[in-house]
C-alpha cells in the first residue's frame, strides 16, 4: 500500500461536544458573573450610588454599606474572609462573601475613593436627620450607628449628665450625681482619691469608651458636693 506522507495536509478540527464553550463564551460568562455580583450589590464606589442604596433600601441599605465598610477595614488589615464575616455578623449586619470579594477586587485607588465616600455618605445621613440629632461621626462604623440608634429606641439611654454650670465656678455636680457618688463612697468604702479612676473603669465597661478629663469629676469637685 501507499505510504502516508508526513504533513500531507491540515489536521482535522476537533469536534465540539455538547456543553463545551469557546474562549469568547467563557469571557462573556465571566463578565456576566461580575455584573450579576454588582447587580446584587446595587452600587459601586461612587457616593451617588451609595445614596441611591440608602434611598431605596432605608436601614437595610445602610446595613449593606456597613458591611462594605467593615470589609474594607478588614481587608486593609489583611484579615481572612471568615473573620471579616464574623465581625459583620457580630455588629448586626448580614455577611455576604460576594460583598467582601467585591471589595477585595478593588485596586488601591478605588479603595481610597470608597473609603472617602463612606465618610461622605455619613454626612448625607446627617443631612436628612432634623435638628442635628443622632448624627453619625466620621469614625463611627455604620453598623454601630444603627445598633446605637436601635438600642436607644428600645429604651437604653446615653450616660447621665453629671455637671451643671454655676456662677463664679466652671461647673458643679448635679444633685442626682452628687447623691449617687456619696452613696458609692460611703456604702462601699471607696476612697475619694480613687473614685475618678474607678468611675473611668466602669465607663469603659458600660459605655465601651473611656471618659475624657473634662468628663470626669475631680476630687475637689466631688468633695465640695459630698462632704458638706
Amino acid at each position: 500500500g501507499a505510504e502516508e506522507k508526513e504533513g500531507a495536509g491540515p489536521s482535522t478540527p476537533k469536534r465540539r461536544r455538547k456543553g463545551d464553550r469557546t474562549e469568547d463564551e467563557c469571557a462573556r460568562s465571566d463578565d456576566a458573573a461580575d455584573k450579576s455580583t454588582n447587580a446584587h450589590l446595587k452600587f459601586d464606589i461612587s457616593i451617588d450610588s451609595m445614596r441611591e442604596v440608602i434611598a431605596a433600601g432605608g436601614i437595610d441599605g445602610i446595613r449593606q454599606l456597613g458591611a462594605v465598610e467593615i470589609s474594607l477595614l478588614g481587608l486593609d488589615e489583611k484579615k481572612p474572609t471568615k473573620v471579616i464575616a464574623a465581625d459583620i455578623i457580630s455588629r448586626g449586619g448580614s455577611a455576604d462573601n460576594r460583598i467582601i470579594d467585591w471589595v477585595g477586587k478593588l485596586n488601591p485607588r478605588d479603595r481610597r475613593t470608597l473609603r472617602d465616600n463612606l465618610v461622605g455618605v455619613k454626612k448625607s445621613i446627617s443631612d436628612v436627620i432634623p435638628h442635628g440629632l443622632f448624627q453619625p461621626k466620621d469614625d463611627q462604623l455604620l453598623l454601630d450607628y444603627i445598633d446605637d440608634g436601635q438600642r436607644y429606641s428600645a429604651g437604653e439611654r446615653l450616660r447621665a449628665k453629671l455637671f451643671i454650670p454655676v456662677q463664679n465656678s466652671s461647673r458643679m455636680l448635679t444633685d442626682t450625681a452628687a447623691q449617687c457618688i456619696r452613696s458609692i463612697l460611703f456604702n462601699y468604702s471607696v476612697p475619694l482619691s480613687r473614685f475618678p479612676g474607678l468611675m473611668n473603669c466602669f465607663a469603659v465597661l458600660l459605655l465601651g469608651v473611656a471618659l475624657s478629663q473634662t468628663d470626669l469629676p475631680s476630687v475637689p469637685t466631688i468633695r465640695t458636693r459630698t462632704y458638706r
